[in-house]
This record gives structure tokens, sequence and C-alpha cells, in this order.
């Protein structure tokens, strides 16, 4: 994987992101993590997986995890997200604006009789 993509990013340690922290279990003796990761790299490569292809689907794994990392703190009616360096991340990751991406998350739409409505989403 180039180093481009590393930076784009931005997965350097387990620890970083809330969701593989809540285990509590970071490492395990006598696993290596690189080996096991490049293994698995070179097995998609047999499978057909194009390089484009694993980037995608590491995009899309990295994307999820800084997602896990978005804090959102009251807003009025509503809510927002908290973090904005995290949003900015994830978003870009994803290929979309911050502000979509806090829009999906703090807002709902519905439908009532035909007529389209935005819900606010608080905070629980």
């Amino acid at each position: 994987m180039s180093t481009d993509l590393w930076s784009e990013l931005e997965v350097e340690r387990p620890e970083q992101f809330e969701y593989l922290r809540q285990s509590g279990c970071i490492k395990i003796e006598g696993v290596n993590d690189g080996s096991d990761f490049e293994e698995t790299l070179n097995a998609l490569l047999r499978l057909g997986f194009s390089q484009g292809d694993i980037e995608n689907l590491l995009r899309i794994i990295a994307g999820i995890l800084h997602l896990g990392n978005i804090d959102f703190a009251e807003d009025g009616e509503g809510s927002v997200i908290s973090n904005r360096a995290v949003c900015m991340r994830a978003a870009l990751i994803f290929g979309l604006s911050p502000q979509e991406l806090e829009h999906a998350f703090c807002t709902r739409i519905i439908e009532i009789r035909k007529e389209v409505q935005i819900v606010l989403l608080r905070v629980m």
C-alpha cells in the first residue's frame, strides 16, 4: 500500500480508535498483526481483487473506524458533532463534505402525508 494512502487514512495504532479500544485487548501474545495484515492483502490479490478494490476496502474500514470516534454535543433542540477534526477526516475518506456527514448524523428525514420533514436528533 502506498504511503499516500496511509497518510490519507490516518490509521496508525489500534489504540486511537474507540471501536478497537472497547474490548480492552489490543495486543495478543504470539500474534503479529503486521504479518497477518500482509497475508490478508496477498490473499485478496490471489482472490482476484484489484489494487484499487483493496484500497477502497481499506478506505471503508478506516472511515468506519474514524466514524466511531465522532462525539456529539447538544445544540438547542438538536445536536452537533463536537470534534470537527474527526468529522473532517471521516468525511474526506468517504468523499463527503463535513457538513453532509454532520447532517446525516444529526438529522433524520421523515415523510408525513407526503410532506417531508427534517427532524433534529438529540444526544442520548
